[in-house]
């Protein structure tokens, strides 16, 4: 159960524009900012450090293999961020993800290309892989396991979804959510915590599906504005989104970060401000909102243990560790089983009861 504190400004240091923020587990983060601006925070957000990298471009993506391996547009680190490498080659991409140390998937954010570069040799060099054949801009993705995944671009409004690893994509058109198409939108962010459920952030809020695509309802924040321009959202859990917004006003305040515990019904809105947030991220302890003008806003979590309410002597989850298949005993019926990665992710969702789950799709790492 996650129990919510408000929304502070908190200082790293820096006025210059922050375009990603990313744990790679509980303690150890990253910042990256316009003009080769990137951050590292060892202590689980508390304090943040500039790491010296003599690259002077904007730095707009961030993805991590495991907890060593990891790119940024334009750097590769193979030794968790303590030190990186300039990789010329992927200076101008605004996207990328890494599927693995070698094979990693890249896109143009501000270059209408349409097309989905890979890289097989660890970001030394990239080939076209996979075409749109139309004017759009990529700029995020997500993965449910080592073949499902949905790619979202903006300017043209297109989602597109994977069941091969990335090997072919196909768009996933949504004709109608209550009555308005949505053909040419802003589609910024996407979230794929489980088989059936998936939100999508388009430009008045957001879009969700509840079987795997189906169906589509729209969900928008109360007291929100026209273009509110969601960039960033995230699922904490079935019910709770963290969504935030870049605003389609720079000179009138208006708040940035909305959260919903309820699924969508109810938002509570925070950081009135005019400064754009661009993404959001937490750890156990933490959600950062990052943005303009070295805007960060932070946001204390207290995470307790989800077996407080279990009888905790007559419940049994093994092997331990596990890279295939998980047991589970408790003598009661179990109404779902939740798995969260060690950042506060929910990256795993099952209804009803299950003794046995399959967990081999996951990426080796320590899960809750």
């Amino acid at each position: 159960m996650l129990e919510a504190q408000s929304w502070n400004l908190f200082d790293i240091g820096t006025n210059e524009n922050l375009n990603k923020i990313y744990f790679t587990n509980d303690t150890i983060g990253f910042i990256t900012g316009d003009n080769g601006l990137l951050l590292k925070t060892l202590d689980g957000g508390n304090t943040w450090d500039t790491v010296a990298i003599n690259i002077q471009h904007d730095l707009k993506t961030i993805s991590f293999v495991n907890e060593d391996v990891g790119y940024i547009n334009g750097l590769k680190t193979t030794d968790g961020g303590a030190t990186w490498l300039p990789q010329v080659s992927s200076n101008i991409y605004g996207f990328m993800y890494a599927y693995n140390e070698n094979r990693i998937m890249a896109g143009h954010g501000s270059n209408f290309d349409g097309t989905i570069y890979e890289s097989n040799d660890g970001g030394l060099s990239w080939l076209p892989h996979w075409g749109f054949g139309g004017l759009t801009m990529f700029n995020d993705c997500d993965f449910l396991n080592q073949n499902e995944g949905y790619l979202s671009s903006w300017y043209a409004g297109h989602l597109f979804k994977t069941v091969d690893g990335g090997g072919n994509w196909s768009e996933i058109v949504i004709d109608e959510v209550d009555g308005n198409t949505w053909i040419s939108d802003d589609y910024r962010s996407v979230a794929f915590p489980s088989q059936n459920f998936v939100l999508v952030s388009h430009e008045d809020g957001l879009l969700k599906t509840l079987d795997a695509g189906d169906t589509w309802s729209e969900i928008i924040p109360d007291s929100i504005s026209i273009n509110f321009y969601p960039e960033s959202v995230i699922v904490l859990s079935n019910d709770n989104y963290l969504l935030v917004s870049r605003g389609n006003n720079p000179s009138v305040a208006s708040p940035r970060i909305y959260e919903t515990y309820d699924g969508g019904d109810n938002w509570t809105a925070s950081a009135n401000t005019v400064e754009r947030i661009r993404d959001v991220a937490c750890n156990t302890n933490y959600c950062f909102a990052v943005g303009s003008n070295g805007t960060v806003y932070r946001k204390e979590y207290l995470i307790n243990s989800v077996m407080e309410n279990f009888e905790k002597t007559e419940l049994s989850i093994f092997p331990n560790p596990t890279k295939d298949i998980l047991s589970i005993t408790y003598p009661k019926e179990i109404d779902e089983v939740r798995i969260y990665n060690a950042v506060g992710q929910l990256h795993h969702y099952i209804p009803n009861n299950h003794e046995t789950i399959s967990v081999s799709h996951l990426k080796s790492g320590l899960y809750f």
